[in-house]
């Protein structure tokens, strides 16, 4: 199969696959800065054409050398790092609110069950409405506020 790309269109999706092999790999310290298998043809692929389509200030290395390519700091500090840094810290937001909301919501139930004797969907419905209610509480306050307003308690000053 043959695609016909302009060099715009082959930088974004140097862009897309740098940003695919950094959610691939960037959690998994077993790795050791060794990437999956089951990526890294393509996207090796992807980087060796680069300087053939116009884009050789995206990577670094010599694609006759059958060594590994590599991004240049242009790819990796450019639009998409913007991204990761953006989806990063929304994601670090919501993940707080929710586990929150969650924990809160345990705690809530153990003391008071919503709604005693009624099934299970309907009691899980209202424990989903209750815990969006408790994030979106959460998401308020740190919008406000960040992290400025939180305190952790250790050992035997630990709530339970």
């Amino acid at each position: 199969m043959k695609i016909s790309i302009t060099q715009k269109e082959y930088a974004r999706l140097l862009e897309l696959a740098y940003m695919g092999m950094w959610v691939a790999t960037s959690h998994d310290e077993e790795l050791d800065d060794a990437r999956p298998g089951r990526y890294e043809a393509v996207y090796q692929m992807l980087l060796r054409n680069a300087p053939n389509m116009g884009c050789a200030n995206l990577v670094q290395g010599d694609p006759d050398s059958g060594e590994p390519m590599e991004e240049s700091q242009e790819l990796e500090n450019g639009r998409a790092d913007e991204l990761i840094e953006k989806f990063e810290n929304d994601c670090f937001w919501d993940e707080l609110c929710d586990r929150l909301a969650e924990r809160d919501l345990e705690r809530e139930c153990a003391r008071e069950p919503l709604s005693p004797g009624m099934p299970c969907e309907e009691n899980y419905d209202l424990e989903m409405d209750r815990m969006d209610a408790l994030s979106a509480r959460y998401r308020d306050e740190f919008v406000k506020h960040e992290l400025d307003n939180v305190i952790v308690l250790f050992g035997s000053d630990r709530l339970s």
